[in-house]
């Protein structure tokens, strides 16, 4: 146990010592039993206190911030709004009845526009390529088949439907495509076999989730080195053109599944076309090959052994 100063707190084990420093420091000789160790005290910090009227007015701006964010989580739950570029109007959705369909007020904007020049678009359960009509889920449009109705072009609304996945656009007149179309972030399959393109629209490369091209019977002549951006493309059909040549930017398309080139102009291959590991089948015959280098004929003989089907 230490013994400790009553006047500086200094504090000694030993006896001895502490008599002496006791005396030295106080000036007078005192027992050590007299001495009472001291207790230590601890501070305690004053506790703050919130104004009850200050409590209630933080409770109400915490249940109205909560009431308004429930509210926004349901209109995106049940509007498919996730992908919706300008969040003021998710207030002042506005659901409007085409032909008895409901729809999302942009989604039948578009409907009414293309209307003007087809007449009654139907609501159909699926959509493939020969099919005429509109598939729904969630007041939105995610599939839209206009097969063969002679278009010569699409309204620029189209660019509004933010939920589209399948859009067939087959055997037309269409030789562009609008500016917005771009916009058409969700589109996974896009159909635009037997139309007047001389080249694939840049627009169409901005749509990085395509996983389906078809551009099949058309007039292209050259593809751009920008459609490597569509890296998650598993099936391009490019059969029926007059393609001269490949981009070495084709080697992007890791995930290209089917590649289908029959029936054009190509006089050889790009070396950076061995990157393609995923294909599953390849369609180069009909065209203008010259023999192939080695590398390429190595990576034709590896594809096959993986099971590819080379159709040349």
């Amino acid at each position: 146990m230490s013994l400790i100063c009553p006047k500086c707190g200094k504090q000694y084990k030993s006896h001895s010592f502490y008599q002496k420093h006791v005396e030295k420091c106080t000036g007078e000789m005192i027992k050590p039993k007299s001495i009472k160790i001291p207790k230590k005290t601890t501070k305690t910090s004053p506790k703050k206190t919130v104004r009850k009227n200050e409590v209630s007015i933080l409770k109400n701006k915490i249940k109205n911030l909560e009431d308004r964010v429930s509210k926004l989580e349901l209109i995106i739950q049940s509007t498919n709004l996730y992908a919706y570029p300008e969040p003021f109007d998710i207030e002042k959705k506005e659901i409007v009845d085409y032909h008895g369909v409901s729809l999302f007020h942009y989604d039948y904007k578009f409907l009414i526009d293309l209307e003007k020049e087809l007449g009654e678009i139907p609501l159909v359960s699926k959509i493939s390529w020969n099919k005429f009509g509109f598939k729904t889920e969630n007041i939105r449009i995610v599939g839209l088949g206009l097969y063969n109705k002679d278009l010569k072009s699409i309204p620029e609304s189209i660019g509004s439907l933010f939920s589209l996945e399948e859009l067939y656009l087959d055997s037309n007149q269409l030789s562009t495509l609008p500016e917005d179309f771009k916009k058409l972030k969700s589109l996974t399959i896009l159909n635009l076999g037997h139309n007047k393109f001389k080249s694939v629209p840049e627009s169409i490369t901005d749509l990085t989730s395509l996983e389906e091209l078809t551009l099949w019977s058309n007039n292209i002549v050259d593809i751009s080195e920008s459609i490597g951006k569509l890296n998650l493309l598993k099936k391009l059909y490019l059969f029926d053109n007059s393609i001269k040549s490949l981009p070495d930017s084709i080697w992007y398309l890791k995930s290209l599944e089917i590649l289908d080139l029959k029936k054009n102009n190509l006089k050889s291959l790009p070396d950076s076309i061995i990157k393609l590991k995923s294909l599953k089948k390849l369609l180069i015959k009909s065209n203008k090959l010259a023999p192939l280098s080695e590398n390429l004929t190595e990576w034709l003989k590896d594809l096959e052994q993986s099971g590819c089907k080379i159709f040349k």
